[in-house]
């Protein structure tokens, strides 16, 4: 990294790259290559989204051979060609420069890997490159609901309500005709087929457009209910037959929409909910950076198999504590194990297996934050008369209890803001366990004790309605 940030401009220009098809797809991976005495090769490497997202990805290969790094990229049955380093650098600063005029941040890698690259400067020879829809409005393509929440964040507040467009689970493949729009000489972008090409390919994200029937048994989420039409959210025979978690986060769903009608008061503003918050998820990893990636495949697979993908929340009711137990002492070197069976602890109520989980954390407590976070939940979710930690103070931000932490992974950030949703609703601000909620419904990543939480907030938000002595309000509960 040193020597890329010092030293890499100093290296030639050896030779670029680009996938054969970046202008019809508006997706291009430019490869940048500088070439050391010793015959080997530092490349940088850009994924660069031109419809919305600038560099959504990059990554660098340092001192390695070309032929043994191009052999790896050709797996891939990309074809690409060699351009001028010209082109390859108006490529990827006109997707980060259109990002850039929404706030959409560059991958965070970027501000190592740009060091490969020339200075942007005045004296670079401009190229125009096309970016955003044809229109020139930015367009943010996703294959999820989950997916680049903040750029979406983003484009609301930047961009503006019919300014941009939103794509969700669907794999434009533009014509060739499509590509050169900035050639186009007529004003027919609003005929028939326009319309009805848009119409196939644009999911404009309104709530109307998203059913119940879109996602299989156990993919309902906190994220992804909020996009569901509120017709099947209370259409009974529907929801009934889904799995018994997924009904709660339906009813927590409805009751937070009923709030926002009633009461927006308990609800910050967009400006407000803009904050760092979302730019910690944007970038963080899955699993903490002190911990294994194989730590963490091995405890995954090992102990829920693909529950954690499917989002299937269910213990085997006839899984044994003892088995448990036994994988505790068999995996007793995996830090990520200790964290997932405290989950699985606290679920099947499996006291001995709770006191040597808690024992372990509390021993090294100081040297992991997870394992203080996951103290701290389980210690708020297991008490039910308890109103604060002893073990965190959960009116503080993580990077104020844990300054030597650069980033956060999604399993620490969502335990912690699940015990600051308990700990909001116990010192009576709705308002703020709201707002911790909408924080940790932007990971997917399934929690086991997420439904425990879930319940408490349900019960607090059904005594503000219960406590309105207007009728309506009550009626629409009945709903609920």
């Amino acid at each position: 990294k040193k020597y890329i940030e010092t030293q890499a401009r100093k290296l030639p220009i050896y030779k670029c790259l680009v996938n054969v098809d970046w202008e019809n797809s508006k997706m291009a991976n430019v490869f940048v290559m500088r070439k050391h005495v010793n015959g080997m090769v530092t490349i940088g490497i850009y994924l660069v989204d031109l419809l919305c997202l600038g560099v959504k990805d990059t990554f660098y290969v340092f001192n390695e051979p070309e032929k043994l790094l191009m052999d790896r990229y050709e797996q891939l049955n990309t074809e690409t060609k060699e351009i001028n380093y010209n082109l390859a650098h108006n490529i990827i600063f006109a997707g980060h420069d259109f990002a850039m005029e929404f706030d959409i941040q560059p991958h965070k890698d970027f501000a190592l890997t740009k060091m490969i690259l020339e200075d942007d400067n005045d004296d670079r020879p401009i190229i125009e490159i096309a970016v955003g829809w044809r229109d020139g409005k930015p367009h943010l393509m996703v294959e999820k609901p989950s997916d680049y929440v903040n750029a979406l964040a983003k484009l609301k507040k930047n961009a503006g309500e019919g300014n941009y467009y939103y794509t969700i689970g669907e794999n434009l493949s533009l014509e060739d005709d499509d590509a050169n729009w900035e050639d186009e000489e007529d004003d027919d972008l609003e005929d028939d087929d326009s319309e009805e090409m848009e119409d196939e390919t644009l999911d404009y994200m309104d709530e109307q457009s998203i059913n119940l029937d879109n996602y299989d048994f156990g993919e309902i989420n906190p994220y992804t209910v909020q996009y569901i039409v509120n017709e099947d959210l209370q259409n009974s025979d529907k929801v009934l037959l889904r799995e018994q978690f997924e009904i709660l986060i339906i009813q927590v769903e409805l009751l937070l929409r009923l709030l926002m009608q009633s009461h927006p008061v308990y609800f910050f503003t967009t400006e407000v909910m803009d904050r760092d918050e979302y730019e910690l998820i944007e970038n963080a990893n899955v699993h903490p950076e002190y911990f294994s990636i194989e730590e963490y495949s091995e405890s995954s697979n090992v102990l829920f198999g693909s529950a954690i993908e499917q989002n299937d929340l269910n213990i085997d009711e006839e899984e044994s504590e003892e088995r448990f137990l036994k994988q505790l002492d068999e995996y007793s070197n995996n830090k990520m194990f200790t964290v997932f069976s405290y989950e699985i602890a606290v679920l099947g109520s499996y006291k001995e297996l709770l006191r040597r989980v808690q024992q372990k954390l509390e021993m090294h407590k100081a040297d992991y934050p997870i394992y203080a976070i996951y103290l701290t939940l389980v210690e708020m979710v297991t008490d039910s008369g308890r109103k604060k930690s002893a073990h965190l103070d959960l009116s503080s931000e993580l990077g104020y209890l844990f300054p030597q932490v650069d980033s956060w992974s999604l399993h620490e950030l969502k335990a912690w803001w699940l015990a600051q949703v308990v700990y909001y609703v116990r010192q009576n601000d709705v308002k703020l366990a709201i707002h911790f909620y909408q924080l940790l419904a932007e990971i997917e990543l399934p929690n086991f004790m997420e439904s425990l939480v879930q319940q408490e907030l349900s019960d607090a938000l059904t005594k503000l309605f219960l406590s309105d002595d207007d009728n309506s309000k009550k009626s629409y509960l009945r709903i609920v």
